[in-house]
């Protein structure tokens, strides 16, 4: 089982992979927006390791963990806490290499909306995005919050 600090090397492994991300903007200590400091404590969130890219517009945080890790991680246990998934698959096949591992990538976009990735690592640098998932869930009802 991978350790904090493993994690998040392959993070920023993943990070440094994708043109999308910026790895000069992370930061592995940052401050959290309350909203999303909730999300990642609650489960299945709460098994993440966290890293932040403070991007020049907004501020995207990035967590990952094993795909095959106790407790285990199934896309069922989302719908149960009330969001909603679309998903879409990608053409890229799982790996041959007896080293891959797979790994979830979350980025928490708000309290409601989550980025989801199935990716695959084939040391030393490869990643591979298998599936993504769009995790979107309604707002809480502020009336039904505060009665009793």
């Amino acid at each position: 089982m991978p350790t904090g600090r493993e994690l998040r090397k392959h993070l920023e492994g993943f990070v440094r992979h994708h043109a999308e991300y910026n790895a000069e903007w992370m930061e592995e200590t940052f401050t959290w927006p309350p909203e999303l400091l909730r999300l990642a404590q609650s489960e299945p969130f709460a098994q993440f390791q966290w890293l932040a890219l403070r991007a020049p517009s907004r501020v995207r945080i990035l967590g990952i963990r094993p795909e095959v890790e106790t407790p285990f991680l199934s896309l069922a246990q989302f719908e149960v806490g009330g969001f909603c998934i679309k998903t879409l698959h990608y053409g890229h096949g799982s790996p041959d290499d007896v080293t891959a591992t797979r790994y979830w990538i979350a980025e928490l976009v708000s309290a409601n909306q989550v980025r989801l990735l199935a990716c695959v690592h084939e040391p030393p640098t490869a990643w591979h995005v298998l599936d993504e998932h769009a995790l979107t869930r309604a707002p809480p009802d502020p009336v039904s919050r505060h009665q009793g």
